[in-house]
Protein backbone atom coordinates (compact mmCIF):
# COMPACT_ATOMS: atom_id res chain seq x y z
CA UNK A 1 0.00 0.00 0.00
CA UNK A 2 1.51 3.28 -1.01
CA UNK A 3 -0.49 6.43 -0.63
CA UNK A 4 1.53 9.54 0.04
CA UNK A 5 1.70 13.16 -1.04
CA UNK A 6 3.21 16.53 -0.20
CA UNK A 7 1.13 19.68 -0.39
CA UNK A 8 2.15 23.30 -0.15
CA UNK A 9 0.61 25.34 2.65
CA UNK A 10 -0.87 27.98 0.37
CA UNK A 11 -3.92 28.77 -1.75
CA UNK A 12 -2.31 26.54 -4.44
CA UNK A 13 -1.44 23.38 -2.48
CA UNK A 14 -0.57 21.30 -5.57
CA UNK A 15 2.05 23.80 -6.78
CA UNK A 16 5.31 24.96 -5.23
CA UNK A 17 4.06 28.21 -3.73
CA UNK A 18 4.30 30.71 -0.89
CA UNK A 19 1.23 30.89 1.33
CA UNK A 20 -0.56 34.02 2.52
CA UNK A 21 1.86 36.15 4.62
CA UNK A 22 4.46 33.37 5.02
CA UNK A 23 8.12 34.30 4.82
CA UNK A 24 9.19 31.02 3.21
CA UNK A 25 7.34 28.20 1.43
CA UNK A 26 6.00 25.53 3.82
CA UNK A 27 4.65 22.04 3.26
CA UNK A 28 2.74 19.17 4.80
CA UNK A 29 3.62 15.62 3.79
CA UNK A 30 1.29 12.73 4.48
CA UNK A 31 1.08 8.98 4.02
CA UNK A 32 -1.24 6.10 4.81
CA UNK A 33 0.20 3.37 7.05
CA UNK A 34 -1.06 -0.09 7.94
CA UNK A 35 -0.25 -2.34 10.88
CA UNK A 36 0.97 -5.54 9.22
CA UNK A 37 -0.52 -7.85 11.84
CA UNK A 38 -3.87 -6.29 12.65
CA UNK A 39 -4.41 -4.43 9.38
CA UNK A 40 -5.38 -1.23 11.24
CA UNK A 41 -4.77 1.77 9.01
CA UNK A 42 -3.88 5.34 9.94
CA UNK A 43 -2.72 8.50 8.23
CA UNK A 44 0.32 10.47 9.36
CA UNK A 45 0.71 14.13 8.41
CA UNK A 46 3.97 15.92 9.18
CA UNK A 47 4.18 19.67 8.77
CA UNK A 48 6.14 22.83 9.53
CA UNK A 49 4.12 26.05 9.78
CA UNK A 50 5.61 29.44 8.98
CA UNK A 51 7.59 31.11 11.75
CA UNK A 52 6.34 34.66 11.12
CA UNK A 53 3.09 34.66 9.18
CA UNK A 54 0.08 34.68 11.53
CA UNK A 55 -2.34 34.46 8.61
CA UNK A 56 -0.26 31.67 7.07
CA UNK A 57 -0.41 29.62 10.29
CA UNK A 58 -4.16 30.17 10.65
CA UNK A 59 -4.90 29.29 7.01
CA UNK A 60 -2.50 26.32 7.14
CA UNK A 61 -4.42 24.95 10.12
CA UNK A 62 -7.70 25.30 8.21
CA UNK A 63 -6.15 23.61 5.18
CA UNK A 64 -5.00 20.64 7.27
CA UNK A 65 -8.42 20.32 8.91
CA UNK A 66 -9.96 20.18 5.44
CA UNK A 67 -7.38 17.62 4.29
CA UNK A 68 -8.01 15.48 7.37
CA UNK A 69 -11.74 15.39 6.73
CA UNK A 70 -11.06 14.36 3.12
CA UNK A 71 -8.57 11.63 4.10
CA UNK A 72 -10.29 10.19 7.11
CA UNK A 73 -13.18 7.83 6.66
CA UNK A 74 -13.11 6.13 10.05
CA UNK A 75 -9.32 6.02 9.73
CA UNK A 76 -7.37 7.93 12.41
CA UNK A 77 -5.07 10.78 11.45
CA UNK A 78 -1.92 11.68 13.37
CA UNK A 79 -0.84 15.26 12.73
CA UNK A 80 2.56 16.32 14.00
CA UNK A 81 5.23 18.90 13.50
CA UNK A 82 6.56 22.33 14.25
CA UNK A 83 3.50 24.57 14.29
CA UNK A 84 5.41 27.68 15.39
CA UNK A 85 2.42 28.61 17.53
CA UNK A 86 1.66 28.66 21.24
CA UNK A 87 -1.36 26.74 22.57
CA UNK A 88 -3.48 29.91 22.80
CA UNK A 89 -2.92 31.03 19.20
CA UNK A 90 -5.76 30.85 16.68
CA UNK A 91 -4.06 28.25 14.48
CA UNK A 92 -3.78 25.80 17.38
CA UNK A 93 -7.36 26.51 18.46
CA UNK A 94 -8.58 25.72 14.92
CA UNK A 95 -6.77 22.38 15.08
CA UNK A 96 -8.13 21.59 18.55
CA UNK A 97 -11.69 21.96 17.23
CA UNK A 98 -11.11 18.74 15.26
CA UNK A 99 -8.01 17.06 16.70
CA UNK A 100 -7.10 16.23 20.25
CA UNK A 101 -3.71 17.23 21.64
CA UNK A 102 -1.97 14.02 22.70
CA UNK A 103 -0.28 15.81 25.60
CA UNK A 104 -3.70 16.56 27.11
CA UNK A 105 -5.24 13.14 26.36
CA UNK A 106 -2.44 10.79 27.32
CA UNK A 107 -3.59 8.08 29.71
CA UNK A 108 -0.47 8.73 31.79
CA UNK A 109 0.88 12.08 32.89
CA UNK A 110 3.06 13.68 30.23
CA UNK A 111 6.78 13.20 30.76
CA UNK A 112 8.59 16.53 31.05
CA UNK A 113 7.16 19.99 30.59
CA UNK A 114 5.27 21.30 27.57
CA UNK A 115 8.06 23.58 26.31
CA UNK A 116 9.56 22.31 23.07
CA UNK A 117 11.66 25.22 21.77
CA UNK A 118 15.11 25.77 23.25
CA UNK A 119 16.85 27.90 20.59
CA UNK A 120 20.09 26.00 21.36
CA UNK A 121 20.27 27.99 24.61
CA UNK A 122 21.33 25.39 27.16
CA UNK A 123 21.69 27.92 29.99
CA UNK A 124 18.19 29.38 29.50
CA UNK A 125 14.79 27.90 30.19
CA UNK A 126 12.97 26.48 27.15
CA UNK A 127 10.64 29.05 25.61
CA UNK A 128 7.20 27.64 24.98
CA UNK A 129 5.35 24.85 23.28
CA UNK A 130 5.35 25.09 19.48
CA UNK A 131 5.69 21.40 18.54
CA UNK A 132 2.68 19.10 18.85
CA UNK A 133 1.24 15.72 18.05
CA UNK A 134 -2.49 15.74 17.41
CA UNK A 135 -4.87 12.87 16.66
CA UNK A 136 -8.18 12.84 14.81
CA UNK A 137 -10.01 9.57 15.42
CA UNK A 138 -13.63 9.46 14.27
CA UNK A 139 -14.06 5.81 15.36
CA UNK A 140 -12.46 6.40 18.80
CA UNK A 141 -10.21 3.34 18.45
CA UNK A 142 -6.88 4.95 19.20
CA UNK A 143 -5.41 5.42 22.67
CA UNK A 144 -2.45 7.53 23.72
CA UNK A 145 -0.61 5.72 26.48
CA UNK A 146 2.38 8.03 26.88
CA UNK A 147 3.43 11.51 25.79
CA UNK A 148 6.93 12.87 26.28
CA UNK A 149 9.05 15.89 25.45
CA UNK A 150 12.63 14.63 25.38
CA UNK A 151 15.09 17.18 26.73
CA UNK A 152 18.29 15.19 26.28
CA UNK A 153 21.60 16.91 25.69
CA UNK A 154 25.22 15.99 25.18
CA UNK A 155 28.01 17.94 26.81
CA UNK A 156 25.59 20.83 27.54
CA UNK A 157 24.53 21.09 23.89
CA UNK A 158 21.19 20.25 22.34
CA UNK A 159 21.10 18.35 19.04
CA UNK A 160 18.35 20.66 17.76
CA UNK A 161 16.70 23.98 18.57
CA UNK A 162 13.55 21.93 19.30
CA UNK A 163 13.03 19.07 21.72
CA UNK A 164 11.58 15.91 20.19
CA UNK A 165 8.00 15.08 21.10
CA UNK A 166 6.95 11.44 21.13
CA UNK A 167 3.92 9.37 21.95
CA UNK A 168 3.21 5.72 22.58
CA UNK A 169 -0.13 4.84 21.11
CA UNK A 170 -2.13 1.90 19.86
CA UNK A 171 -5.52 0.71 18.81
CA UNK A 172 -8.09 -0.22 21.42
CA UNK A 173 -9.56 -3.66 20.94
CA UNK A 174 -13.04 -3.95 22.46
CA UNK A 175 -13.49 -6.66 25.10
CA UNK A 176 -9.78 -7.46 25.09
CA UNK A 177 -6.74 -6.57 27.13
CA UNK A 178 -4.56 -6.74 24.04
CA UNK A 179 -3.45 -3.47 22.47
CA UNK A 180 -1.23 -2.78 19.53
CA UNK A 181 1.67 -0.37 19.44
CA UNK A 182 3.42 1.11 16.47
Amino acid sequence: MSEEKTLWLSTRPDTISLGWDAKIPRVASYALFEDKEKKDRFWVINTHFDHQGLVARFESAKLLVKLTKELSQKVPVILMGDFNARPTENSIQVLKEVFFDTREYSLTKAYSGPDTWNGFQFDSLPDGQIDYIFIYDPASKMRVYKHATLMDHYNHKYPSDHFPVMIQTGFFVANSKKTGYW
